[in-house]
This record gives C-alpha cells, sequence and structure tokens, in this order.
C-alpha cells in the first residue's frame, strides 16, 4: 500500500511539472516581450509597417481597377471589323468614316488614334502635308493619353503610334526636303523617337530599317561634309544589312502587327529611292537562300 501511494504522488507531481513547461514553451520571456516592446516604441517600426503594408498591397489593385475601366473605352474586334475589311478592300476613305463614327462612341480611345492616323496617310496615294498634319496631331493625342496612365496594354498602342509618327515623319521629308527648315526638324524627332524606341525593341526589322533609312537621308545630305555623309552612308548599310538579319531570324518583333519576310524588306529596299545611295556603292542584299518558317 505504502509503495502504491508512492507511485501515486510520483505520477501527481510529473503532471504537474509537465503542464507548467508547455505554459512556459507558449509564453515568451517576459524580459525579451519588454525589450521588444521597447525597441518597436523606440523605432516606431510595427506601428508604421502594417499601414504602409496595406497601402503598397492597395495601390496594385486600384492601379488594376483604373486600367480595366480604361480599358472598357477601347472598341472591340467586333466593332472594327469593318473597318478592316475596308482597308483589305484599300477603301481607305470609307474606313475613315466608319472610324470617326466609332469615335463617338469611343471618344477617349487611343487605339482609334493610332487607326485614324494610319488611315488618314493612306487616303491618297501620295498624302498631302495637311493629311500629314492630321495625322501627327492625332498621334500627338494617342501618345498624351497612353502616358498619362501607366497600363501594361498601352504599351503596343504607344510603339504603332512612334511608328506611325516616323513614318509621317519621313513623308513630310519627302514633300518638302531635308534641306527645308521643316525637312530638318522632321529629321530630328525621327532621331529622338529612333532612340526611345531602341531599348525596348532591340530584335525589331522595322526599327532598324528607319534606322537605315534615316542615316541614308543624311549620307546624301550636302550641308553636311564629306566625311559626315560616308560615315551615315557606311551606317546605313550596316543597319540594313541588320535589318536581313532579324527579318531572317525565328525571333518575333515584341509589338510589331506582323513579322516581315526577308523578302518584304527586300521589295521595300529596291522601291525606296533614299537607299540609292548605298546601292550606288555597290551594297546587295544578303538574302539567305531559304527563309525559316516561322512556328
Amino acid at each position: 500500500m505504502y509503495a502504491l501511494r508512492v507511485y501515486k504522488w510520483l505520477f501527481f507531481l510529473l503532471l504537474v511539472s509537465g503542464c507548467e513547461c508547455s505554459r512556459s514553451r507558449q509564453q515568451p520571456p517576459t524580459e525579451n516581450l519588454a525589450e521588444n516592446q521597447t525597441e518597436a516604441s523606440n523605432t516606431g517600426e510595427v506601428k508604421k509597417t502594417k499601414p504602409e503594408e496595406k497601402k503598397s498591397a492597395g495601390e496594385p489593385r486600384k492601379k488594376n481597377a483604373k486600367c480595366r475601366e480604361i480599358r472598357k473605352k477601347e472598341p472591340g474586334r467586333r466593332e472594327l471589323s469593318e473597318v478592316r475589311q475596308l482597308v483589305r478592300q484599300n477603301q481607305f476613305s470609307e474606313a475613315y468614316e466608319a472610324l470617326r463614327a466609332l469615335e463617338k462612341d469611343h471618344p477617349d480611345s487611343v487605339g482609334l488614334k493610332y487607326y485614324l492616323s494610319d488611315v488618314k496617310m493612306r487616303i491618297h496615294s501620295t498624302p498631302t502635308i495637311e493629311d500629314l498634319d492630321e495625322a501627327m496631331l492625332l498621334q500627338e493625342e494617342g501618345l498624351a493619353e497612353a502616358s498619362a496612365v501607366d497600363c501594361r496594354f498601352f504599351k503596343r498602342s504607344v510603339y504603332q503610334l512612334r511608328m506611325g509618327r516616323i513614318a509621317a515623319l519621313f513623308e513630310v521629308v519627302k514633300l518638302l526636303g531635308s534641306g527645308s527648315d521643316r525637312g530638318q526638324s522632321a529629321l530630328v524627332s525621327v532621331a529622338a523617337i529612333l532612340e526611345k524606341l531602341k531599348e525596348a525593341n532591340q530584335e525589331d526589322p522595322e526599327r532598324s530599317f528607319f534606322e537605315a533609312k534615316l542615316a541614308c537621308i543624311l549620307g546624301h545630305d550636302h550641308q553636311k561634309t564629306k566625311e559626315e555623309r560616308e560615315t551615315s552612308l557606311q551606317h546605313c548599310q550596316e543597319k540594313a544589312d541588320e535589318v536581313i538579319a532579324l527579318a531572317s531570324s525565328l525571333k518575333r518583333p515584341r509589338h510589331s502587327r506582323k513579322h516581315a519576310s526577308v523578302e518584304d524588306y527586300r521589295v521595300r529596299f529596291q522601291q525606296d529611292k533614299d537607299f540609292r545611295p548605298i546601292e550606288d556603292l555597290g551594297w546587295k542584299l544578303k538574302l539567305s537562300q531559304k527563309e525559316p518558317r516561322l512556328p
């Protein structure tokens, strides 16, 4: 009996000591807790980090919601299907009127600004200076609206508006001449836009094509010295070779509407009079025997 009582007391003591250990594990030491509270009160980290975390987590949601609302202002594919059909049939005047009708329902659309400017330059076989001025005004409005908001889906529209502006500026140079004041200003603007496109569009042959075109125009500008003209023509030849190399690769440009083939650029090089200086110097297209097929 005596031994049984001893065993009961030992079991009771072990049970009590186990409960105390579990409580000590769950509760942190009072000394460390006091130190943490004093550090937090001195630095203010606990009080400041919580609101900042909530604010930083809420900002992307507000931004995404704002971008979704802005995207609703853009016309859908069904609304643009008629315009695309008219463009395929080379009915640019009718396409322009259809776009103007769509603009009434989508007055703040960045995409419509691009389509309007593109069609406006193609209504006449040779665009007039009035057509170009209206197209560039639409491009400025589109770029201003896209730059006002930081939405990812506008990146392609910004790229297309900038490329369209380069094409319009080259048409101004073609109409007024590179030696005129407005022609010189247009070439400076082209160089500035190409510099903006350079970092994000390294694999785009269209950008390299416009760089080669600009260099060739500067290469036969008689207001420059002979050394400057020779340097520009050499740069034009290098960029022309780069166009063929990029068009031959299987890498798709990031924002381009289509992947132009080497044959497309070959025709453009031959038809564009600005490239005649390097052709006269003996430059030939480096065509591959067989173009790779895109997947």
